[in-house]
């Protein structure tokens, strides 16, 4: 549902939106910078986990395009400060994408790359199954309660995602697979993900409209060509500052989906990182189809 637009939004030439805070389009880098806005990839893969390009490779790729990044690769924080430390002066948010049991993924942010190492160390790694990059052994629910007693911010993956598959904490709260209460532990969602399609981005950016929730934007890159497609843009100029405007929903999102080939390519790329996992990969999606059925057959 389109909302009200304020702060001006309707006299800048490049800002089409379906509400005031979400745009659907290629981000305009010069028009952002020229009134004040810091711009970051909050959804960015590396080898670190299913990406198909090292850490550093990856830190100057969006130097080179002139933005920041948040490295989130799932159930892995190594790649973060490998970033990091490779180009000081590049803007990067500490992140991890975890897979939980029960399906969602979920995005957190950390001020420091310190306080995701604490967070990964003590929450995420020694709960790991065979597939590392797949389900860990901690719900959603157990997840965002664990990440309350750590200073970060808990995002909500491509929310509606995927079309077989419950990857989104919306999904499964819509489909009765989530209590919605667990939506009052998540401090926003990602309203536009380069790798969804455009219905199920407009729902997501539709639902943070409407509860006037925090909101992220990134193009869940696995090759450097999609990076930067889909940005997150904050007055900000450090990642605490990014993250405490994203919390106090002043953020904008500006962003298309991947297009099809691309998304091929990146497939053939992930298809490649989990071939040594194959079969505890299959293992965790049968379980998790199994538990969707017997969810089904008791609704």
């Amino acid at each position: 549902m389109p909302s009200r637009i304020k702060d001006g939004v309707r006299s800048a030439p490049y800002m089409k939106s379906l509400s005031p805070r979400v745009f659907f389009q290629a981000p305009d880098l010069s028009a952002l910078r020229r009134d004040g806005w810091a711009v970051a990839d909050l959804h960015v893969h590396t080898s670190r986990s299913d990406g198909l390009y090292r850490p550093e490779r990856v830190a100057e790729h969006a130097m080179h395009l002139g933005i920041g990044c948040a490295v989130t690769d799932h159930n892995e924080a190594g790649g973060v400060r490998a970033a990091a430390e490779h180009r000081s002066g590049l803007l990067v948010i500490p992140g991890i994408e975890v897979s939980a049991a029960d399906g969602p993924h979920l995005l957190f942010y950390f001020p420091s790359v310190r306080g995701l190492e604490d967070f990964f160390r003590e929450e995420i790694r020694d709960r790991r199954g065979m597939s590392p990059y797949m389900a860990i052994s901690r719900s959603t629910t157990d997840l965002l309660a664990a990440a309350e007693g750590y200073d970060c911010l808990r995002v909500a993956a491509h929310p509606f995602g995927y079309a077989v598959l419950d990857r989104g904490v919306l999904k499964c709260v819509e489909n009765g697979r989530l209590d919605r209460d667990v939506l009052k532990a998540i401090d926003g969602v990602e309203a536009i993900c380069g790798g969804m399609n455009r219905s199920l981005n407009r729902r997501a950016a539709e639902y943070a409209a409407e509860n006037g929730c925090g909101i992220t934007g990134g193009t869940d890159a696995h090759i450097l060509s999609q990076i930067g497609g889909t940005l997150t843009c904050c007055r900000a100029e450090t990642a605490e500052e990014f993250i405490e405007e994203v919390r106090a929903r002043r953020s904008r999102v500006y962003g298309q989906e991947t297009n099809r080939f691309v998304k091929v390519i990146a497939g053939c790329a992930i298809s490649w990182r989990f071939l040594p996992y194959t079969i505890p990969s299959i293992a965790v999606h049968a379980a998790q189809t199994a538990e969707r059925i017997r969810a089904g057959r008791k609704k």
